[in-house]
């Protein structure tokens, strides 16, 4: 598996700069890290094979009333997904990038596979595990674009201060 990841372009950048007072004012105003996943941000993956043994599988256990075809559960406080788990990457060079393949446990939805277009330059990132009709596959590309291993290192709800300083995806 190789995946070539758009960059964002530098316009998107900027109104991200201007959206971090925003993002903070959406999640409540918990003192962490502010929520960056915006659809620009996400490239949408075709055909890809996802190899187990460097990804992690979560499945969603978020009370939200919202799935994953609105904006919504990207805002905390009016009743978005606040649940999370922190992957940590392993082995990459420069950056890497983030993606998920979401599989429904309903059968009358489609699944779906893509990457955040955002370069992660720390280990770490965190990521909404969504509500639980729903399996994620979290897997990870370095700056080439091929695969790197990563690890669920923790878990938590968003304002609980345990990875303030982590990004949220």
């Amino acid at each position: 598996m190789k995946i070539v990841v758009e960059e964002v372009p530098f316009y998107f950048r900027f109104v991200d700069y201007l959206m971090i007072p925003i993002m903070w004012a959406l999640a409540g105003f918990k003192m962490e890290s502010p929520q960056e996943s915006h659809k620009w941000h996400i490239q949408k993956i075709n055909n890809i094979k996802i190899t187990d043994n460097k990804s992690v599988a979560v499945i969603g256990d978020d009370k939200s009333r919202f799935d994953n075809k609105t904006l919504l559960i990207h805002i905390p406080v009016l009743g978005g997904w606040k649940n999370y788990v922190v992957l940590k990457a392993e082995n990459y060079k420069n950056y890497w990038f983030v993606g998920w393949k979401v599989k429904f446990l309903n059968e009358n939805r489609q699944d779906y596979c893509e990457v955040q277009k955002l370069r992660i330059h720390s280990q770490y990132i965190k990521v909404l595990k969504g509500i639980s009709d729903s399996q994620k596959i979290f897997f990870g590309v370095d700056s080439e674009g091929k695969p790197i291993k990563l690890k669920n290192v923790g878990e938590g709800t968003l304002g609980d201060g345990k990875y303030k300083n982590v990004r949220l995806f």
